[in-house]
């Protein structure tokens, strides 16, 4: 329609092109145009799959990355905060995919990872476009009267003719099914349901305010300075914003995210932050093993150090714990094998120990399950095929059992992936690749699907950890690179499991886990994490960090 207007400018009014020209020329537009700069990339790199030409797709993307600085992530114009991150997580993404060797970047797969990775990008920036263009439309009446109109005479459906109604004896009992099925996902509520339309609407507000009819709409708009806070949220901007080396010369977004924030927290800032803690901490866990710092809820099989379970909620976790045993736990392991001495301990780890009254929402479902071998000293390289050979034999339990959708195995930092069919066909080339992947500490993982609540899969990501335990404690050997946090955020299944893994993979310096020694490594650690993750601008996972940094 644009062009069409723009070909026909000498007939159009002049109101309407300065509208068109607001339209181009406005952040929707501009992200239009990196919209379509993306798929000018994506298409590009199609025609470079087969060629050597890594530079050429580098400089694609160095163009493509600059876009998206100018417009969002470091642009001269102030952005609204979630625009902001927007544009740093996805100029993040392309500098991380432009960081590897000119080598792995000529491959095909890893093309193919670009494409798909820019896809996702656009996908996410249409629907920020679709936002933007609502309320920019809303300063141009000329045109949204035209596009209505459009709309009005082509319209993008056309009402099938009626037919015969259907008789339900004759054509068979597909009318007795429910006409709507209600499916809940997750832990969401009422409040997270109905967050959409949770708006103040003045007018409805002044009908039942109680005030005298001459001041209620100061009353109510009053009312909503006094819950937002709005008096320190103004002298906090202010000072924001003059502590800038220039000031803003469009302050209107960043004050409205300011306000967003607010309006957000409206409910807990009435609420005392004690009932607040005492809604989400669990009070009921207990120490059941002081001498392995095992705390546990009662009722519920979880276990693990103070911190994991401070945040369970039992009623999440307990058909979380149901798939697990169920479907995705190795039962059929050896115990001993000659000389050496096995055990397993499975936990759940990452936001999914969180499911429920912190995290509403099952996205990825991420399990450890660490496997620990004694054997004589030196024997690390037989205890590694030992760990394939078990990795590989409980790929094949799984894959027999028929309940979990399994993507593959994947070795090493390169992530070559081995599909089931790979792994019990193939089986002394999976050895191989995972002794070698084990030996230099790279990282094995299992991706699957399993189903949850009747209705939906859930993806999983289940990591193989390999601890040598040498005989006559001489000491132990960790063939993984090991995170502090992963201890203070890992659930067990039982009292001996977090007992034992406890004493042979507990916090780096032993005793307990909160002593200041133990802190002071993992908030080291931590702190490194949550720069990387500003940023990458993860700020989901950088609060969960920061969640268990103030347990």
């Amino acid at each position: 329609m644009i062009i069409l207007l723009l070909m026909e400018r000498k007939t159009t009014d002049t109101p309407l092109l300065i509208e068109l020209y607001r339209l181009c020329h406005s952040t929707a537009g501009k992200l239009h145009m990196v919209g379509e700069r993306n798929k000018s990339v994506r298409a590009l790199i199609r025609g470079f799959l087969n060629r050597t030409d890594g530079e050429r797709v580098r400089k694609f993307l160095a163009e493509y990355k600059t876009d998206l600085d100018e417009l969002l992530a470091f642009s001269l114009h102030d952005r609204s905060s979630d625009l902001q991150a927007t544009g740093r997580a996805m100029s993040c993404q392309v500098a991380e995919m432009m960081a590897v060797n000119d080598e792995e970047f000529r491959t095909p797969s890893y093309l193919n990872m670009v494409i798909l990775t820019l896809r996702n990008q656009y996908s996410f920036m249409l629907t920020t476009l679709m936002r933007l263009a609502e309320d920019v439309l809303h300063w141009s009446p000329i045109l949204k009267s035209q596009i209505d109109q459009l709309h009005q005479s082509f319209p993008e459906y056309v009402p099938r003719p009626a037919n015969n109604t259907r008789d339900p004896q004759m054509a068979g009992p597909r009318d007795r099914l429910p006409k709507s099925v209600t499916v809940r996902h997750g832990f969401e509520n009422d409040h997270i349901l109905t967050h959409e339309h949770s708006t103040i609407v003045v007018a409805k507000n002044m009908e039942r305010e109680p005030s005298p009819k001459q001041i209620s709409k100061e009353a109510v708009l009053m009312r909503y300075i006094v819950d937002t806070h709005l008096d320190e949220t103004w002298e906090k901007f202010l000072e924001e914003s003059f502590q800038r080396p220039t000031p803003p010369l469009n302050p209107y977004p960043s004050f409205i995210s300011k306000l967003r924030a607010c309006a957000m927290k409206m409910d807990l800032f009435f609420e005392p932050e004690q009932n607040i803690l005492d809604r989400l901490i669990t009070q009921t866990s207990s120490l059941v093993d002081a001498d392995n710092f095992v705390y546990q809820v009662p009722g519920c099989e979880a276990c693990g150090p103070s911190t994991s379970v401070a945040l369970l909620d039992p009623g999440a976790y307990a058909p979380l714990a149901q798939v697990i045993r169920d479907q995705l736990t190795n039962k059929a392991y050896i115990h001993r094998k000659g000389p050496y001495r096995i055990g397993i301990c499975l936990g759940v780890t990452g936001p999914s120990a969180l499911y429920g009254k912190m995290w509403p929402y099952l996205s990825l479902l991420e399990l450890h399950e660490h496997y620990y071998i004694q054997g004589p000293s030196g024997c690390e390289t037989d205890a590694a095929q030992l760990f394939a050979v078990m990795v590989q034999k409980h790929i094949w339990e799984i894959v027999s059992a028929h309940k979990v959708v399994v993507y593959g195995v994947f070795v090493g930092r390169d992530k070559i992936r081995w599909s089931w069919e790979e792994i019990i066909n193939k089986k002394l080339g999976f050895f191989t690749e995972v002794e070698l992947a084990v030996i230099s500490k790279e990282p094995i993982y299992l991706k699957a699907y399993v189903l949850m609540d009747g209705w939906r899969y859930v993806p999983v990501v289940k990591r193989f950890l390999l601890h040598f335990m040498r005989e006559g404690d001489q000491g132990i050997d960790k063939f993984f690179e090991e995170d502090p946090l992963d201890f203070y955020s890992t659930i067990f299944s039982s009292t001996e499991r977090a007992a034992f893994h406890y004493q042979n993979g507990g916090p780096l310096r032993g005793g307990n886990p909160l002593s200041s020694s133990n802190m002071r490594a993992t908030l080291a650690s931590m702190d490194e994490k949550l720069r990387q993750l500003q940023d990458k601008a993860d700020f989901v996972e950088a609060h969960r960090l920061l969640l268990y940094r103030s347990l």
